[in-house]
């Protein structure tokens, strides 16, 4: 039988919203929807260091409490045995969910810091668990010229919630209310990003060469490079030979007031377009200008920026530098934890099993027999 890319890209397409669904579904019934908020502000509804670092530590002190139960103790150090697993994952995890929490309490930050992105920010374990999933699937490892490896996040860190005000807190002209780019200031810069050096990216982690080689990705970035040469090739083709100009001395042009004034918009091809140009333009000015503001009222109000900047940093360098079975359990781990802390609350449905059995039943029945139905249409099709 022969590969068809086109039908496996339309399948993974259409399996995607049926496994998101089941997805929210499951994670409603779980409890991911609580939100933590209550957990990690004070009576009046502020941010609290204190009771948000007291949060982290519950959440990984059950998890540790539950690897450690049944295992051996080690006769050389006297430690569990499940001492090195926790100690490999346990300050990478922790930083992650202080990362997430504190920047879920900044509403319109994401906006701010990232140029408009339409992102909501919410406090709930569910959105959390999300983030974490997104970034994994990032994850690539990138070889270097003395053969060695190092992990890294595709379009960078910046690029993902928890990390994304990492440069607009660092910048010291943001107060001053000053556009930032992000180049100079970013945890991971714009040149230094993996998807800026693809040739060094190897088939490791989730995001891989052998993957972007055969994506339609990779296809269409040299697509339009191709098409952008042919264009160029075009212009240089149809450009007429220079003309000599008395007019001009040492390479400036001298303007001749006699001259017609309808090409005043040059260089553009018409008034029209010189106007829309215009129009951008304010437009653009304006929005960097609200950006503007929001970062500057961004990092006046937010506190504890050192201890945030300290964990981004801190978060990358384990990163990094973590073993591939430590970033292949990222996201399950962190699952795994939530689930623990939500049934030992008793905010999970699913601890109460006639009730997930009676939601499963509703969920599952009809679908089902859609399924059916279309799978023995299908059948019938091929004959």
């Amino acid at each position: 039988m022969e590969l068809s890319w086109e039908k496996l890209e339309h399948y993974q397409k259409s399996l995607r919203p049926l496994q998101e669904a089941a997805d929210v579904l499951l994670s409603h019934m779980k409890g991911h929807d609580w939100s933590f908020r209550q957990s990690i502000t004070d009576k009046k509804g502020e941010y609290s260091p204190e009771k948000l670092r007291a949060l982290v530590e519950d959440l990984l002190s059950l998890w540790a409490a539950k690897v450690r139960a049944g295992t051996d103790t080690d006769p050389d150090t006297g430690e569990s045995v499940a001492e090195p697993y926790l100690r490999d994952r346990r300050e990478l995890y922790g930083l992650y969910f202080y990362l997430v929490m504190r920047c879920s309490l900044e509403k319109g930050a994401y906006s701010d810091a990232r140029g408009g992105a339409e992102m909501k920010e919410r406090t709930d374990f569910a959105f959390l668990l999300e983030q974490a999933k997104r970034l994994s699937r990032d994850w690539c490892v990138m070889a270097g010229r003395d053969g060695t490896c190092r992990n890294e996040l595709y379009y960078g860190f910046d690029a993902h919630f928890g990390f994304h005000l990492y440069y607009a807190l660092r910048d010291p002209d943001v107060r001053s209310g000053s556009v930032c780019s992000g180049n100079d200031w970013s945890l991971t810069p714009d040149w230094s990003r993996a998807c800026q050096h693809d040739e060094q990216m190897t088939d490791a982690g989730n995001m891989k060469r052998l993957y972007l080689k055969h994506s339609g990705f990779r296809r269409g970035r040299a697509a339009a490079k191709e098409a952008l040469k042919i264009e160029e090739e075009e212009e240089t083709e149809e450009l007429p030979p220079p003309e000599e100009d008395d007019s001009e001395e040492d390479g400036y042009a001298v303007w001749d007031p006699e001259e017609d004034d309808d090409d005043w918009f040059y260089p553009f091809p018409s008034e029209e377009a010189y106007r829309e140009f215009q129009e951008a333009d304010w437009n653009r000015r304006s929005e960097e200008f609200v950006r503007a503001q929001g970062l500057t009222l961004l990092a006046i109000r937010f506190q504890g920026a050192e201890e945030y900047l300290s964990a981004c940093e801190r978060f990358a360098e384990l990163f990094e530098t973590a073993k591939p079975e430590v970033l292949r359990d990222f996201p399950g781990d962190l699952e795994e934890i939530v689930d623990l802390y939500l049934s030992q609350r008793g905010t999970a449905p699913l601890a109460d099993t006639d009730k997930a059995l009676e939601v499963y039943g509703r969920f599952i029945d009809g679908p089902l027999r859609q399924a059916r139905r279309y799978g023995r249409g299908i059948q019938w099709d091929d004959l």
